[in-house]
């Protein structure tokens, strides 16, 4: 019970289909516990069993019994997986780039806290942008334009205030442009380009000073 509730986050609790249907977190899990080759202690490797299980939710969202992104499983050390970058074993990036990724974006990204980069566009991801990504507080570039994502801009999005880049054009995004994301003022591209979104363009964004590219259009 506690190995569980140290990787799994306390506010994003899955929502479990019927009994016989396992979720990614609960095939993650399984694969951890059961399968995985490095068998790392708990107590010690803490935070690279959480990382790897962060990952695998992906893994088995994705890609379980389709051939399987390189590396991912077969290869025992996570950072040598296609689309992983770290610094001393610990993913620093994640670069996903139009691997026809489908299904929703895991709430559990949100353990990799010491990720600098993710990039996941030109997949065919739905769903809503989760707002435990705002929990990765190194990032500096997200970019996840070219999906299909609905619902609105999480505003929470405000607190990840080293990001230099953020796309999030051409999904189907909507409600309004949040204003808070004028705090994020080491911004040099935004783009927010083809979705649906109303309304009018906040004037705190002029806060954006180092803003070097800016799309709102076909909105």
């Amino acid at each position: 019970e506690s190995f569980i509730s140290n990787i799994t986050l306390s506010d994003q609790t899955p929502q479990y289909p019927a009994v016989g249907t396992p979720t990614p977190e609960e095939e993650a899990l399984a694969w951890l516990i059961e399968e995985d080759p490095l068998d790392l202690d708990v107590v010690l490797n803490a935070t690279r069993i959480q990382q790897r299980y962060a990952l695998l939710t992906l893994w088995f969202q994705y890609e379980s019994g389709q051939g399987g992104l390189l590396g991912w499983l077969t290869q025992p050390n996570e950072c040598t997986w296609e689309g992983i970058s770290c610094l001393s074993n610990v993913v620093s990036s994640l670069d996903l780039v139009e691997d026809n990724l489908q299904g929703r974006i895991p709430d559990d990204l949100g353990l990799l806290t010491a990720l600098t980069k993710l990039d996941l566009r030109g997949n065919d991801l739905s769903g809503s942008i989760p707002a435990s990504l705002s929990l990765l507080t190194s990032l500096t570039t997200l970019i996840l334009s070219e999906n299909a994502l609905k619902g609105t801009i999480p505003p929470s999005l405000s607190v990840l205030t080293v990001l230099t880049d953020l796309n999030l054009g051409d999904n189907d995004l909507s409600g309004s442009i949040p204003a808070s994301l004028s705090l994020l003022t080491s911004l040099t591209t935004l783009i927010l380009s083809e979705n649906a979104l109303q309304g009018t363009i906040p004037s705190s964004l002029s806060k954006l000073t180092a803003l070097r590219e800016l799309g709102f259009y076909f909105n």
